[in-house]
């Protein structure tokens, strides 16, 4: 109903983020966070994060703190707060990213499905 005729004069589609574009999106996104020695943002950028959209990495980077903080927080209720730090590692991100649903090509085909 959004994109009915006469709600917009004009749509613009704009291209996915290619590898070196990623790599500055979660680079400005993880930027003042505690990231593991385990992290590599490069990495993340390269295969990991194929499809995605800059808010797509947003919301992993974002999705991946929070994980990382319940899990902070649960060791620190466990164990009576040994002094532990908070870091966002490796396992936190890729589950993030695979929580994103796939990307920008994965949505833009269920929404064509469910017209």
């Amino acid at each position: 109903a959004l994109l009915r005729a006469g709600r917009f004069d004009f749509l613009v589609e704009l291209p996915l983020p290619d590898v070196p574009a990623r790599l500055a999106i979660f680079k400005v996104h993880t930027r003042g966070r505690p990231l593991a020695a385990d992290v590599n943002l490069a990495e993340l950028a390269g295969a990991a994060s194929e499809g995605q959209s800059g808010a797509d990495i947003e919301l992993a980077c974002s999705n991946a703190s929070l994980a990382a903080i319940r899990e902070y927080l649960a060791a620190y209720k466990e164990k009576g707060g040994t002094g532990e730090q908070l870091v966002i590692g490796l396992e936190h991100f890729r589950t993030a990213i695979r929580g994103t649903g796939g990307g920008r090509s994965a949505r833009q085909d269920q929404n064509r499905s469910d017209c």
